[in-house]
């Protein structure tokens, strides 16, 4: 009897330890997170973000989604325009900057592999009309990096169905379209933001 309560015990004791394995990097990992969303709501001095795989197609002259698009994260403008710049140097693009959480999620969602996969939750703040606007780099081979290119770009305004439909279009030709923002004068500020890198 008393060998059979030491095995439970010993069995107990091990589930624990394989529990807490499992449970504690993920608690963590959630704070750290919840910790990375929190900004300052009074002086919204803070901004958000999120990063874009894009695979190159030299030949065919295209972009294509490679997968989906990182969880929004948050920092101030400079933070956004240096992860913008190390982005670049690691072959990915950050997409924003989004003056809040809701808006950076929104877009998000709408980068997608296929268009098929496109997925609208619009947010109660959300506008009918929205801003994107156009970018264009190319990879370099030596660097394995890509580097933003010169191009002419306004603004565009539209719904989020025509967004999408700029998107991939915009891939098609190696566009990347960038956005959807909520503000006009917000998307103008992150489009100088992408001249500056060019």
């Amino acid at each position: 009897m008393k060998k059979h309560k030491i095995t439970i015990l010993f069995l107990l004791f091990i589930s624990l330890v394989v529990l807490s394995s499992f449970i504690l990097p993920t608690i963590e990992k959630e704070q750290k997170y919840a910790k990375q969303l929190k900004y300052d709501k009074v002086s919204q001095n803070y901004v958000f973000w999120f990063f874009l795989r894009i695979q190159v197609d030299a030949r065919k002259k295209e972009f294509r989604i490679s997968g989906p698009a990182s969880r929004a994260t948050s920092g101030t403008v400079r933070d956004f325009e240096k992860s913008l710049w190390n982005g670049i140097s690691h072959r990915q693009i950050a997409i924003g900057p989004f003056t809040n959480y809701d808006e950076a999620e929104n877009a998000r969602l709408l980068y997608q592999r296929n268009k098929e996969k496109v997925m609208f939750r619009k947010s109660e703040n959300a506008p009918e009309e929205l801003n994107w606007f156009l970018i264009t780099f190319r990879y370099l081979k030596r660097a394995r990096a890509y580097r933003l290119e010169p191009m002419p770009a306004r603004l565009a305004t539209g719904s989020a169905n025509n967004f999408v439909d700029a998107l991939y279009e915009g891939l098609a030709f190696s566009n990347l379209v960038i956005g959807p923002f909520w503000d006009y004068q917000a998307a103008e500020e992150a489009k100088k933001m992408y001249r500056k890198n060019e």
